[in-house]
């Protein structure tokens, strides 16, 4: 210290002891709460004596511990706040007594605030009590409210094991405000109880449970007029302790029997009491607001309208409802029967006015009903809703579950379905039943029909100035169910316009101007009805604009038209039958895509017509005695064809009406297929064809036919003015007058195609007038021919021209073509021909193209178109070329005639023009040990004939028809076929020409000659077309024929045998050559036995060859052989002749094994 003395160390640490003492004592303590809690474990306080005081222990450290009890709205005797006494070390203990509080009355349910005061605070609200009235149990504001029978806990002894039961009570005024659904009453009425056997209440937090009790319990009961389940039940998450046996009671349900009670657990001891209806009344506020809208404010409407509605009573089910639970879940109570419906009037089946009434009683089998609802033909005519039914109802039970409803209805004649529908309130939709009865009520003149009709009787409606029946609506069916509408000209029968889906069926109909008219319709199906005529004109059914629709199984009978088409499109007409049509059976015009099929129509002006019609098939119909046309195709236009006419039946009638000519099929349009079908023609005075078509005016280009058979009729098949069709396996046989006539067809490089017809049995096959055709392969069969005329196969005459191929005649009378000049025939013949019993007369070609001619009594005439000049053939057997040559001969002198596989030099006593015709074959037999090569016959005219000094015959050859026939070149030779023998005959002067491969032979006469030969031997040479090779030198006579070393043979010509006398023929025999032999060989047989063969050919005949022939009979170039020795012997002693063929002989051998060794 300043100025004094200074302090000891003793006095200091004093002075710090004693400050250190002074504040220890002031230190206040720190206050803290550990924990709190209650006396009783459940936190449940209330007025009962023993239960309305809380006494809170609290274990904390402080000066001071309070507990305050504002949040519960009490002051526990001295204000809301109590200071706790510390009762032992940390423990704090303190009373609040409740029994005086009117807040208990209800629920009080809060925090209890523990303040525990040191130096500073600690505040504790973890205390939650709930203060309740055991007597009067509460429930959110609403209109609900526990009932006076709630069990009273006050008087509870056993908390362990409760009776507890809960009284509901609802407020009806307030629930039908707050709900909008009016209640049958006004104030608090008991809805339901709950009776729980035994609960344990001991348990630890039972009071905030029965504090939010009203939560846990679950009730519905379904306003009156509504739909919906009844339900009761209890939240057991919440509140499990009411999971137990409990009874449940419900009052004022709106069944009138018992319901149906569903839930998870078991049900017994189920009781219903149905008690007196409710009465729902409207009230004058409510009555006044519904007048006002319909009537305004004043008037008699208003008055009128208040009195009916405040005297308006809507009773209501009324009943009560126990039954005992084993546990709990949510139980649902409904009314799950169907109603039941029972017409009274009319009865089923019975005929009734066009207006009725419809009586109907609907039980609701335990509730009321929603609906009721009556409809005829499915379409509605009454519906009373929930309240229209006490109006326009009759009750039949005081609840209103059962009544009795009616409907006036009204509907046009025919068969009717009336149907009464009843929904009633069950389940969440209501459930429905129903009853039906079928009516009939007779139709009138002039009906307009909306729904399925049944006829019940005939309607006449002749005279009565009304269409009998107009549709008047898509999707019905019309059943004459047999009966008939009869009306007269002025009226039609049954009008379809504008509506689709329509079905008349099992009518009878009877005169109208259009027994059936439809137009702008679809899907229309008539079918199973009579479309008749009694004494007037009528259309049967008429079709305007009306697409995919079916005509069907029906019968016409004496109607102008039966079935008439127009601007259709898709429809189908078959398996009708039409008689007795004044005009057409079927007319279809300017339509597309229409099927006739299956139809069968007879005694018509024309069966089948479709004008201006296109891509429509015509198929399996069968036409009888239409008197003009069985079927016709015509266009005006090229905007419609492309139709196909196929397997009909066509019957052409006998017609005795002048100016009317008769068509099985007429074609005046393009580009139509005609296939398969059959027709016949009858007797008759005019003109008939089986299939016409016909160009002169219309187009009726580039139709096909095939398949088709035509019978008895003038004309087969005839076409005039048409440049091109084709008639493809056609059968046109049996006919009057002509198979196929073509008039002005064809030209300008364009002609019918005609194949594979089969034209037999006509006069005349086919003709052509001014016409071209192309005809192929067609069979021409025993066409006569007509008195005064020759031909009858085919006949082209002077104006026409034919391409002919192939083609079989047979027995065409006396021509089986004849061809008036100058116009031509070209035939070529590619396959198999045949002429036969009848004569060809043509002028033009007849061309080979790899084909044969088989001729059999048949002679053929060509006029060369050359020449102009005829040349006749008469041939029996199979040819393969024909050829002809003009050019004259002069007398002795050698003329060459070449053809293409032949050549003739012909040396002639006179000057002659010569005609020459080579016809080529392959000899259909040949001499015994031959095998035929080919062929020719040569036919000259008479003149050459006579003149004839000799011939020489050149037949040419291939080395492919050799190795095809299997024949050695040096064994060909030419034989002639002796007709009056009926046998070949070896000609003498003949030899093979293997240099330029041809055989040749000298002859005075003309006949068939043949080449024939054998087959190679082993090692021997077939030939080479005269190359080199071992087998050949040179002649050293001539220096230009080959002549071939072969073998020894000779030459013997022997006559053929004679008859048989005495058991054996006989023959003279004469040797003409022999070659290489040292000796004659034996003579060949002259006689033998009548049962003998024929000895077979000479030695000579089968293998003598000679080299090139001399250019004149005696010119020494000639083959050496016994003719050439003796020629050669009267010239020069014998001796030297011998001399000199050994000479030639040993050369010959010398020179070849010079040049074999070469």
């Amino acid at each position: 210290m300043k100025g004094g003395a200074p302090m000891n160390k003793t006095t200091v640490l004093l002075a710090i002891a004693i400050l250190l003492s002074i504040s220890v004592y002031a230190q206040p303590a720190i206050p803290s709460i550990s924990s709190v809690s209650v006396q009783e474990q459940d936190h449940f306080y209330s007025p009962c004596a023993g239960n309305d005081v809380v006494h809170v222990v609290v274990d904390a450290t402080g000066d001071s511990v309070s507990a305050n009890f504002s949040a519960l709205g009490v002051d526990c005797g001295s204000g809301d706040t109590i200071n706790l006494v510390n009762t032992e070390g940390n423990t704090w203990e303190g009373d609040c007594d409740v029994a005086d509080e009117a807040a208990v009355s209800e629920f009080a349910s809060g925090p209890v605030t523990i303040v525990a005061i040191g130096m500073g605070a600690d505040i504790n609200n973890d205390l939650i009590i709930t203060l309740y009235n055991m007597t009067t149990p509460q429930m959110p504001e609403g209109c609900d409210r526990f009932g006076s029978l709630t069990t009273n806990l006050c008087e509870v002894d056993d908390f362990s094991n409760v009776n507890f039961v809960t009284e509901i009570q609802t407020d009806g005024a307030c629930k039908s405000a707050e709900t909008g659904q009016q209640l049958p009453w006004t104030d608090y009425k008991t809805v339901a109880k709950f009776d729980f056997s035994s609960i344990n209440m001991a348990g630890d937090g039972i009071g905030p449970k029965l504090a939010a009790l009203s939560n846990a319990l679950h009730i519905y009961i379904t306003p009156p007029g509504q739909f919906g389940q009844s339900y009761i039940g209890v939240d057991t998450n919440a509140f499990a302790e009411l999971n137990t046996i409990a009874t449940l009671s419900l009052y004022g349900l709106p069944f009138s029997e018992e319901p149906e009670i569903t839930g998870d657990n078991s049900i017994s001891g189920v009781q219903y009491t149905l008690n007196e209806p409710y009465i729902i009344t409207t009230s004058e506020e409510e009555c006044d607001s519904i007048c006002m809208n319909e009537c305004g404010e004043t008037g008699e409407c208003y008055d009128t309208c208040m009195a009916e509605c405040l005297s308006f009573e809507m009773p209501v089910p009324n009943g009560d409802l126990t039954f005992t639970v084993g546990g709990f879940s949510d139980y649902y109570l409904t009314d799950n029967l169907q109603p039941t419906v029972e017409i009274n009037t009319p009865e089923d089946g019975s005929t009734i006015e066009s207006s009725f009434t419809v009586s109907a009683t609907i039980d609701g089998t335990g509730s009321q009903l929603s609906d009721v609802k009556f409809l005829v033909d499915d379409n509605t005519v009454c519906e009373y809703g929930y309240e229209d039914i006490f109006s326009e109802c009759v009750n039949e039970t005081p609840d209103w579950d059962v009544v009795t409803c009616e409907c006036e209805a009204a509907v046009k004649g025919g068969h009717h379905t009336v149907q009464v529908f009843g929904t009633d309130l069950g389940g969440l939709e209501g459930y429905t039943g129903s009853d039906s009865v079928e009516v009939s009520v007779p139709l009138q003149c002039g009906d307009t029909i909306t729904s399925d009709v049944t006829l019940t009787d005939d309607l006449d409606c002749s005279g009565s100035g009304q269409n009998a029946l107009t549709i008047g609506a898509s999707g019905i069916t019309i059943n004459c169910d047999g009966y008939s509408i009869v009306g007269d000209q002025s009226i039609d029968g049954i009008v379809i316009d504008g509506y689709s889906d329509v079905t008349v069926t099992g009518c009878t109909i009877t005169d109208f101007r259009f027994n059936i008219y439809a137009s702008s319709a679809t899907g229309l199906l008539i079918e199973d009805s009579s479309i008749l005529r009694d004494g007037m004109a009528s259309a049967g059914i008429s079709f305007a604009n009306v697409g995919d629709s079916t005509i069907r199984n029906n019968i016409f009978d004496a109607n102008y038209r039966a079935i008439t088409l127009t601007d259709c499109n898709g429809d189908t007409i078959q398996n009708n039958t039409i008689t007795n049509s004044e005009d057409t059976g079927v007319y279809v015009s300017n339509s597309e895509n229409i099927a006739v099929h299956g139809n069968t129509i007879i005694d018509s002006q024309t069966g089948i017509h479709l004008y201006e019609t296109g891509n429509s098939n015509v198929t399996s119909n069968t036409v009888s005695n239409s008197v003009i046309n069985g079927i016709y195709l015509e266009s005006q236009s090229e905007l419609f064809s492309y139709n196909l006419v196929q397997d009909n039946t066509i019957t052409v009638p006998e017609n005795s009406q002048d100016g009317f000519n008769q068509f099985g099929i007429k074609i005046e349009d393009d580009n139509n297929e005609i296939y398969d079908n059959t027709i016949t023609c009858q007797d008759s005075a005019q003109e008939q064809s089986g299939i016409w078509i016909h160009g002169t005016s219309v187009n009726a280009e580039d139709n096909t036919l095939s398949g088709n058979e035509v019978s008895g009729c003038d004309y087969g098949l005839s076409a005039w003015d048409v440049q091109y069709f084709e008639s493809d396996s056609d059968n046109y046989h049996d006919n009057d007058y002509i198979g196929i006539y073509l008039q002005n067809t064809g030209g300008d490089g364009t002609s019918p195609l005609i194949s594979d017809a089969d034209v037999v049995n006509n006069m005349d096959g086919i003709y052509l007038q001014s016409s071209e055709a192309t005809i192929i392969n067609t069979t021409f069969t025993n066409n006569t021919g007509r008195e005064g005329r020759a031909e009858s196969g085919l006949h082209v005459d002077s104006s026409s021209t034919a391409y002919l191929t192939n083609g079989e005649f047979n027995s065409n009378n006396e021509y089986a073509i004849y061809d008036e000049e100058p116009r031509y025939v070209y035939w070529t013949i590619d396959g198999n021909a045949v002429c036969r019993d009848n004569n060809v007369r043509i002028v033009g070609d007849i061309t080979f193209d790899g084909g044969t001619l088989e001729m059999n009594n048949c002679t053929l005439n060509i006029l060369s178109t050359d020449t102009w000049e005829w040349t006749t053939i008469e041939h029996d057997g199979i040819i393969n070329s024909l050829e002809t040559a003009e050019q004259d001969v002069t007398s002795n002198t050698s003329t060459d005639f070449n053809f293409s596989e032949s050549a003739i030099t012909l040396t002639l006593s006179d000057d002659v023009t010569t005609t020459m015709a080579i016809t080529g074959e392959t000899p259909g037999s040949a001499p015994t040990g031959f095998t035929a090569l080919n062929g020719i016959d040569i036919t000259v005219d008479a003149t050459t004939e006579g003149a004839l000094t000799s011939a020489l015959i050149k037949i040419y050859y291939t080395h492919a028809q050799l190795t095809a026939a299997n024949l050695a070149e040096s064994s060909l030779k030419i034989y002639y076929y002796n007709e009056t023998a009926g046998a070949w005959q070896y000609e003498a002067d003949q030899g093979v020409d293997t240099a330029n491969d041809y055989v040749w032979v000298r002859v005075t006469h003309f006949s068939l000659f043949g080449t024939f030969g054998t087959a190679p031997t082993t090692g021997s040479y077939t030939g080479g077309g005269g190359g080199g090779g071992s087998s050949y030198y040179k002649n050293s006579l001539t220096g230009t024929a080959a002549l071939t070393i072969e073998s020894c043979y000779d030459d013997w010509m022997c006559d053929s045998w004679s008859e048989c006398t005495n058991g054996q023929k006989t023959r003279e025999c004469v040797l003409n050559d022999y070659t290489n032999c040292d000796k004659q060989a034996a003579k060949p047989a002259t006689t033998t036995k009548c049962s003998e063969e024929t000895p077979p050919a000479t030695q000579e005949e089968t293998q003598s060859v000679k080299a090139v022939p001399p250019e004149t009979p005696t010119q020494l170039t000639q083959p050496i052989t016994g003719a050439f020795m003796q020629n050669l012997g009267g010239k020069v002693p014998k001796t030297a002749a011998i001399a000199a063929i050994m000479v030639l002989i040993l050369g010959g051998i010398l020179t070849y094994y010079f040049f074999a060794r070469k």
